[in-house]
C-alpha cells in the first residue's frame, strides 16, 4: 500500500475534485478518502509486530508486512489497525508546499 508525508504528493487522480482548492489539483472520485496514520517527521518506521512503513523517497514509500507473508494475512493486519486511521483533507504537519 503506498504512502505519503503529506496528501498534496498524490497524483491528481488520488486526490478527490472536492480537494482542489486545498491541493491545487484533484481528478479523482468525490468519494475518494485520504487517510492519515501518525504524525511527526516522515520516515520508516514500524506500525506493528506485522507492518513496516517503508518511506523510499521524502515523497513516497510503502506500508509492507514485517516478514514473508500470505496476502490474506496482511490484509488482516492492516484491518487490525483501522481505529489509529483519521482522513486527511489537509496539508499534513511540516509540508513544505503548504501556504
Amino acid at each position: 500500500m503506498s504512502m505519503t508525508g503529506c496528501p498534496c504528493h498524490l497524483p491528481p487522480h488520488l486526490i478527490p475534485r472536492r480537494l482542489r482548492s486545498v491541493f491545487g489539483k484533484g481528478e479523482g472520485r468525490n468519494e475518494l478518502v485520504i487517510w492519515c496514520h501518525g504524525s511527526g517527521e516522515y520516515k520508516s518506521h514500524s506500525i506493528s509486530e506485522e507492518l513496516y512503513a517503508n518511506a523510499t523517497s521524502f515523497r513516497h514509500g510503502h506500508i509492507e508486512p514485517a516478514t514473508e507473508m500470505h496476502k490474506d494475512k496482511f490484509n488482516a493486519a492492516l484491518s487490525e489497525t483501522k481505529f489509529s486511521w483519521k482522513v486527511n483533507e489537509g496539508h499534513s504537519d511540516g509540508c513544505e508546499m503548504e501556504s
